[in-house]
Parts: C-alpha cells; sequence; structure tokens
C-alpha cells in the first residue's frame, strides 16, 4: 500500500473592498497631480486685494447663514464648504502675524477638504 502525502491548502480570502474614503482620496491624489499648478497665487486677478476684500463681504454673509442654519439644525454642506472658503480666501497674509495667518488658511483648506470627502461619501450613499 502506497501512502499519499495529502497537503492542505489554506482557503484564500475574498479580496478586500477599498473602503470608500481610500478610493476618493487616490481620486484626489490623481487629480492633484494632473493640475500641477504651482505658479498660481492664493488669489489671482489684476488687484488681488479687491478680491480679499470681497470674499471678506461673501465670508461674513456665509457665516451669518451657517450660524443660522446650524442654531437651528438646518446646516448642510453647502454652508460648512462656504463659509470656510470665504473666510480662507478673504485671509490678510500681508499683516504682522503673516505666518499664524498662513497656519490658519492652512486650517480652513483642510476642513473644507474634509467636508468635501464627507459629501462625496453622503453622496455615495444616495444622499440628495
Amino acid at each position: 500500500m502506497t501512502e499519499t502525502a495529502t497537503t492542505k491548502t489554506a482557503a484564500k480570502r475574498p479580496a478586500r473592498k477599498t473602503d470608500l474614503l481610500t478610493q476618493i482620496l487616490a481620486e484626489v491624489k490623481a487629480t492633484r497631480l494632473k493640475i500641477d499648478r504651482s505658479d498660481l497665487p492664493f488669489r489671482g486677478g489684476e488687484v488681488p486685494e479687491h478680491g480679499r476684500a470681497y470674499f471678506e463681504l461673501r465670508g461674513t454673509d456665509w457665516g451669518f447663514i451657517h450660524a443660522d442654519r446650524e442654531r437651528t439644525s438646518r446646516d448642510g454642506f453647502d454652508s460648512h464648504l462656504v463659509s470656510r472658503m470665504f473666510k480662507a480666501l478673504a485671509i490678510d497674509f500681508e499683516d504682522e502675524e503673516a505666518e499664524d495667518s498662513r497656519a490658519y488658511a492652512q486650517h480652513l483648506l483642510i476642513e473644507i477638504a474634509a467636508y468635501a470627502v464627507a459629501a462625496i461619501e453622503y453622496l455615495e450613499r444616495g444622499g440628495q
């Protein structure tokens, strides 16, 4: 009688589905690489200071709109995104505290990115 060796093969796990956040961040990274506009200033136009003043006015408006919506539990991604964007674009980098201003602008832009990702996730789940 001959003995045959039996080998057990481990059951293969099904491929892990990439979570939505990873997919979104991969798309953001790919898009960022395509943009490649390191030559852009933070604010454009013939007189960027005029744009900053405009953003400051709109930021004040949207700050009130957003605060009112939050107070009455009617806020949405729109007010979170728009109020922060206007606030970031209105920051004055020429003052004596320019370094703090840059850090605050970066903080706001990161919050904008986070809300944008959350809005994409909301839409992916079928939200309207």
